[in-house]
């Protein structure tokens, strides 16, 4: 027995001085494959699809690599029901040029229009690698419902409520949705007749006086009520804010407001999980190099999602001489 429990010692201290032994590595093994980006908007005219690939850094330091790895030439193919698209490519000029030198190339689709619910195939294939696929549906139409109480306090800011209150009801192809309320207006005696927006924020923060804060604005979300309503509620008091903030940054000049815009934009399921898995990784405390990831591209990696906007307009005052800072 006593023989038994040294030897037992001895094979663990032998594992455990064997473990030691070898380097740390915190880079997981390297996949060399496509990498697809593309988000289809009913709003949109032309669509962008970027292909890159995979690459391995150096060190530990991602941004050590300096070659954008863009690929030039892919096919790309992108059907819905019985329509086949082979998209042209083309390039852009990019905005910033500190790690990467090359213009961006991408790959275009031209459609005067998307249809919601339909089921769009994205295919891409380019020499040395495997063809790639990936599918995502347009989600259908969302309802918008402001409450009349709300309504009235868009119009007459002095006398509203203490929430301006929102409903939407995403359609059931919608895996995420949000809320975001707007103001419009123009600066007549600058550019008649262009429409310039400020976003109402959910919170306000810092606050130093009507025009001095930081905002903090709606963040999609998951439908909670698959059957009914979901309920989205703004501060009045960030309607007003908003309003002042505006007619300070042009005093001066002549603002005339035109409406509030409210606008439900509804996810579908690969874009807000892709959204929320890459970008919900959030402790800043870890050691790992690695970052989540979520793909629906089989065969590489990236992202083809799509997402649709629904909106709702209330005709307001082109001006509010009776409001004051709250």
């Amino acid at each position: 027995m006593r023989g038994t429990r040294t030897l037992a010692c001895t094979v663990t201290a032998a594992l455990f001085a064997g473990a030691c032994s070898e380097d740390l590595n915190p880079k997981g093994p390297f996949v060399e494959s496509l990498v697809v980006f593309a988000v289809l908007s009913p709003g949109q005219a032309e669509h962008i699809v970027r292909v890159t690939t995979t690459y391995n850094p150096p060190g530990f330091d991602p941004l050590e690599h300096l070659t954008s790895n863009q690929v030039a030439n892919a096919t790309v193919i992108l059907q819905v029901g019985s329509t086949v698209t082979i998209l042209r490519d083309t390039t852009f000029p990019r905005p910033d040029a500190g790690r990467y030198q090359d213009s961006i190339r991408a790959y275009v689709y031209s459609a005067p229009t998307i249809e919601r619910g339909s089921a769009y195939m994205l295919s891409v294939s380019a020499p040395g690698y495997n063809t790639v696929t990936a599918t995502t549906t347009p989600p259908s139409s969302g309802i918008l419902e402001l409450d009349v109480r709300s309504r009235t306090a868009l119009i007459s800011p002095d006398v509203g409520q203490e929430y301006i209150l929102v409903y939407a009801t995403p359609p059931r192809n919608a895996e995420g949705h949000m809320v975001r309320v707007f103001l419009e207006y123009e600066v007549a005696t600058q550019n008649p007749g262009v429409i310039l927006r400020e976003e109402i924020p959910t919170e306000i923060g810092d606050y130093k006086d009507c025009s001095t804060y930081t905002a903090t604005y709606p963040k999609i979300r998951r439908r909670q009520n698959v059957t009914g309503r979901e309920l989205w509620s703004f501060p009045h008091e960030n309607y007003l804010r908003t309003i002042l903030r505006v007619l300070d940054r042009h005093k001066g000049e002549m603002v005339n407001f035109v409406r509030v815009t409210i606008v439900l934009v509804q996810a579908e399921e690969h874009l807000y999980k892709y959204y929320h898995v890459v970008g919900g990784f959030r402790d800043e405390f870890t050691i790992r190099v690695d970052e989540p990831n979520y793909t629906n591209v089989q065969g590489g990696l990236g992202v083809f999602g799509s997402f649709s906007t629904d909106s709702l307009f209330v005709q307001i005052p082109s001006s509010f001489p009776g409001i004051t800072c709250p």
